[in-house]
């Protein structure tokens, strides 16, 4: 008999505590912050193609990827001996605060038009044959984002990067 009430004592116990869980996971779920994160990369990636002829750059930028839509702007840096002009044979490039913008949206697999980036030499002064000149260009490249009616536009404060792997 002395067993028989244990064993209904404890399983009163077990019982109380077995109610009660639901509210004790409920406080924890609703109260409790994680810390810390995990960075996603969905594959968004861009690529510059250059040909360089008659002391210009032929620019091209490629969306390599095969999710997302994006906008893509461009620009030249030179050590300043010499100035850069810019010029879209084909169209659809603007300049914009010192950067020149794709006008169309850069589909998963296009190529933008060709972007021309020339290096000015002053009037009399042409290059001498093994004369090197160092004309680096830097684009960016952000997700198509939608307004409320649903036009795209470009947020350049959020700028894709890109990651490689390997060493």
């Amino acid at each position: 008999m002395k067993k028989a009430s244990i064993c209904a004592a404890l399983l009163a116990a077990v019982l109380t505590v077995c109610a009660s869980l639901p509210a004790a996971w409920g406080y924890f779920t609703t109260y409790t912050q994680a810390k810390g994160g995990y960075p996603l990369y969905l594959g968004q990636e861009t690529e510059i193609h250059e040909d360089f002829s008659d002391w210009t750059k032929h620019v091209t930028i490629e969306n390599t990827s095969e999710l997302s839509p994006v906008f893509v702007r461009a620009r030249g840096f030179t050590d300043g001996s010499h100035s850069l002009t810019y010029s879209a044979p084909e169209g659809g490039w603007h300049e914009e605060d010192g950067w020149w913008y794709y006008e169309a949206i850069l589909q998963p697999g296009e190529t933008t038009k060709t972007l021309d980036v020339k290096i000015s030499f002053p009037a009399g002064e042409e290059p001498e044959e093994g004369d090197e000149f160092n004309v680096v260009v830097v684009y960016e490249s952000t997700l198509v984002l939608y307004d409320k009616d649903g036009n795209p536009y470009a947020d350049w404060s959020n700028v894709l990067t890109s990651y490689e792997e390997g060493a």
